[in-house]
Protein backbone atom coordinates (compact mmCIF):
# COMPACT_ATOMS: atom_id res chain seq x y z
CA UNK A 1 0.00 0.00 0.00
CA UNK A 2 1.36 3.41 -0.95
CA UNK A 3 1.33 6.41 1.38
CA UNK A 4 -1.42 8.02 -0.69
CA UNK A 5 -3.53 4.85 -0.40
CA UNK A 6 -2.86 4.76 3.34
CA UNK A 7 -4.01 8.38 3.71
CA UNK A 8 -7.11 7.58 1.65
CA UNK A 9 -7.89 4.60 3.90
CA UNK A 10 -7.37 6.69 7.03
CA UNK A 11 -9.61 9.41 5.58
CA UNK A 12 -12.31 6.79 4.96
CA UNK A 13 -12.05 5.92 8.68
CA UNK A 14 -12.59 9.61 9.49
CA UNK A 15 -8.95 10.09 10.54
CA UNK A 16 -6.67 12.94 9.47
CA UNK A 17 -2.91 12.44 9.51
CA UNK A 18 -0.41 15.28 9.75
CA UNK A 19 3.34 15.54 10.18
CA UNK A 20 3.66 18.14 12.96
CA UNK A 21 7.44 17.86 13.25
CA UNK A 22 10.26 15.94 11.54
CA UNK A 23 9.96 12.20 12.04
CA UNK A 24 6.52 12.31 13.69
CA UNK A 25 2.95 11.84 12.56
CA UNK A 26 -0.25 12.75 14.38
CA UNK A 27 -3.64 11.15 13.85
CA UNK A 28 -6.75 13.16 14.68
CA UNK A 29 -10.50 12.61 14.55
CA UNK A 30 -13.23 15.23 14.91
CA UNK A 31 -14.77 13.55 17.97
CA UNK A 32 -13.71 10.69 20.19
CA UNK A 33 -10.64 8.49 19.98
CA UNK A 34 -8.61 7.44 16.97
CA UNK A 35 -9.65 3.87 16.05
CA UNK A 36 -7.00 1.27 16.99
CA UNK A 37 -6.95 -0.09 13.42
CA UNK A 38 -6.05 3.41 12.16
CA UNK A 39 -3.14 3.58 14.62
CA UNK A 40 -1.86 0.19 13.43
CA UNK A 41 -2.23 1.14 9.76
CA UNK A 42 -0.38 4.42 10.25
CA UNK A 43 2.34 2.74 12.32
CA UNK A 44 2.88 0.10 9.61
CA UNK A 45 3.34 2.83 6.97
CA UNK A 46 4.93 5.58 9.07
CA UNK A 47 8.14 6.09 7.00
CA UNK A 48 6.15 6.37 3.76
CA UNK A 49 3.63 8.74 5.37
CA UNK A 50 6.37 10.99 6.70
CA UNK A 51 8.08 11.06 3.30
CA UNK A 52 4.84 12.03 1.57
CA UNK A 53 3.69 14.55 4.15
CA UNK A 54 6.99 16.40 4.33
CA UNK A 55 6.97 17.11 0.60
CA UNK A 56 5.85 20.56 -0.44
CA UNK A 57 2.15 20.59 -1.32
CA UNK A 58 0.84 23.18 -3.74
CA UNK A 59 -2.77 21.88 -3.89
CA UNK A 60 -3.42 22.88 -0.26
CA UNK A 61 -3.56 26.46 -1.48
CA UNK A 62 -6.79 25.57 -3.34
CA UNK A 63 -9.94 25.89 -1.19
CA UNK A 64 -11.49 22.96 -3.11
CA UNK A 65 -8.95 20.74 -1.30
CA UNK A 66 -9.88 21.91 2.21
CA UNK A 67 -11.29 19.62 4.86
CA UNK A 68 -13.11 21.77 7.40
CA UNK A 69 -13.88 20.43 10.87
CA UNK A 70 -15.54 22.59 13.53
CA UNK A 71 -12.90 23.62 16.06
CA UNK A 72 -14.18 22.51 19.47
CA UNK A 73 -12.23 25.14 21.39
CA UNK A 74 -13.08 27.93 18.95
CA UNK A 75 -16.85 28.32 18.51
CA UNK A 76 -17.65 29.69 15.07
CA UNK A 77 -14.34 28.53 13.58
CA UNK A 78 -13.15 25.65 11.39
CA UNK A 79 -9.88 23.74 11.69
CA UNK A 80 -8.79 23.32 8.08
CA UNK A 81 -6.51 20.61 6.67
CA UNK A 82 -5.48 19.77 3.13
CA UNK A 83 -7.35 16.88 1.50
CA UNK A 84 -4.25 16.08 -0.62
CA UNK A 85 -1.42 16.04 1.93
CA UNK A 86 -3.37 16.19 5.24
CA UNK A 87 -1.31 19.14 6.48
CA UNK A 88 -2.86 21.57 8.90
CA UNK A 89 -3.63 24.78 7.02
CA UNK A 90 -5.06 26.88 9.81
CA UNK A 91 -8.19 28.07 11.52
CA UNK A 92 -10.78 30.16 9.71
CA UNK A 93 -14.13 31.59 10.69
CA UNK A 94 -17.27 29.67 9.88
CA UNK A 95 -19.64 31.31 7.39
CA UNK A 96 -22.39 30.66 9.91
CA UNK A 97 -20.62 32.60 12.66
CA UNK A 98 -22.45 35.76 13.61
CA UNK A 99 -20.44 38.46 15.40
Amino acid sequence: MTAAETIAELTNMGVSVVCPSPGRIRLTVPVGDVPPEAVLLARDHKPELIALLTQSCQPHNNPENYIDVPAPNRPGWFRTTCRVCSRFIGYRPSDRHVS
